[in-house]
C-alpha cells in the first residue's frame, strides 16, 4: 500500500491566546496505489487519484493538550486497473469518490516538543459500468456494474522537537 497527499492549506484562528482554537482548510491531492508483484495471478495492481477539499479544527483543551477533527471529500477519483500476471477489468468508465474522517491530538510537553497522535478512517466507493471481463465462480456469469469499496483505519504518532 502506498498513500501520497499534498495540499495547500490555510489556517484562520479565532484568537491571540494559546487556548485559542483554530481551523484549517484547502485544496489536497490524493493519491493510493496498491501494489502486489508483477507476476501475482490471483490480484491486480490499482491505483486511485484525485483532487478534494479538506478542513479540520484544532481545540486546545488545556495549557498542554489539543484537540483535532478533520474531515476529507474527494468528488471525482480517477481509479485505474493495471495488469499483473492476470489481466482483469471491473468494467469501464469507473465513477468514484473518496472520504475521509479523523480525530486527534497534540501533547505539549516543553515549548520546543510535542506528541501527536491521529486516527483517521478512509472510505472510497468505485462504481464501474459495463461487464467485467472475469466470471464470478459463485454465479458462474460475468457481473455487471461492479461496485467496489476500499475501506482503511490509519492510527499514526508522532513527535516534533528543536527550535
Amino acid at each position: 500500500h502506498e498513500w501520497e497527499e499534498i495540499s495547500l492549506n490555510m489556517r484562520k484562528y479565532f484568537g491571540i491566546y494559546r487556548k485559542s482554537p483554530s481551523i484549517t482548510f484547502g485544496l489536497v491531492y490524493s493519491e493510493y496505489k496498491l501494489s502486489v508483484p508483477s507476476d501475482d495471478t490471483s490480484r491486480i495492481q490499482t491505483k486511485s487519484a484525485g483532487l478534494g477539499l479538506h478542513l479540520s479544527t484544532r481545540l486546545p483543551l488545556t495549557r498542554i493538550y489539543a484537540q483535532s477533527f478533520g474531515l476529507q471529500a474527494i468528488p471525482r477519483v480517477q481509479n485505474t486497473e493495471l495488469s499483473t500476471g492476470i489481466s482483469a477489468s471491473s468494467g469501464n468508465d469507473p465513477t468514484s469518490m473518496k472520504f475521509s474522517i479523523d480525530t486527534g491530538g497534540e501533547i505539549k510537553f516543553k515549548r520546543q516538543s510535542l506528541m501527536t497522535w491521529k486516527l483517521l478512517y478512509s472510505l472510497e466507493n468505485n462504481k464501474f459500468d459495463g461487464q467485467a471481463d472475469k466470471i464470478d465462480p459463485k454465479s458462474n456469469i460475468k457481473p455487471q456494474g461492479v461496485s467496489v469499496e476500499n475501506s482503511f483505519v490509519l492510527f499514526s504518532i508522532g513527535y516534533t522537537w528543536g527550535q
